[in-house]
């Protein structure tokens, strides 16, 4: 206390607008800072990090050729690269036009049956009868991602 007493006995009064925080409210007000701090950048880097599914397989496949005619409209792709151990008998095609439409489609490759799926294979797919200009997407087992063409016109 004889610190303050010079403090105290020096000013009658202090004016309104000029009164300290007492040190244990400053200390509480620090630490709620920093826990919203710390939520705010936790929330922030957990929004950036990216989301997968149980699986995460990847293909990369080549162009090779398409074939438009009035009944078959499809587009034949090379595997350039794979992971291991998937099968083709998991594997579906929808087609999505530019316009947003979205459609099954068919997938044949090369060897057939249910073999895995190996680099240098061919896959020819199938968008239906009628002309289609939009992207591929391959799914693994119905819902994983595994590989989406670019804008394609068969």
């Amino acid at each position: 206390m004889k610190a303050n007493r010079k403090f105290v006995e020096g000013e009658k009064s202090v004016p309104l607008g000029q009164q300290a925080v007492s040190a244990v409210i400053g200390v509480i007000l620090m630490v709620a800072i920093t826990v919203a701090i710390a939520g705010t950048v936790w929330y922030y880097v957990s929004t950036m990090l990216p989301t997968t599914g149980a699986t995460d397989y990847n293909i990369v496949a080549t162009y090779i050729a398409g074939s438009k005619n009035t009944t078959v409209h499809t587009a034949v792709y090379t595997i350039a690269t794979t992971d291991e151990g998937l099968l083709w008998s998991g594997v579906t095609v929808t087609c999505t036009a530019t316009n947003g439409t979205v459609t099954d489609g068919t997938i044949s490759h090369s060897p057939s049956g249910d073999a895995n799926i190996e680099v240098t294979q061919t896959m020819t797919l199938d968008a239906g009868d009628d002309a289609f200009t939009g992207t591929f997407k391959l799914l693994y087992d119905g819902t994983d991602l595994l590989w989406t063409s670019g804008i394609i016109t068969v």
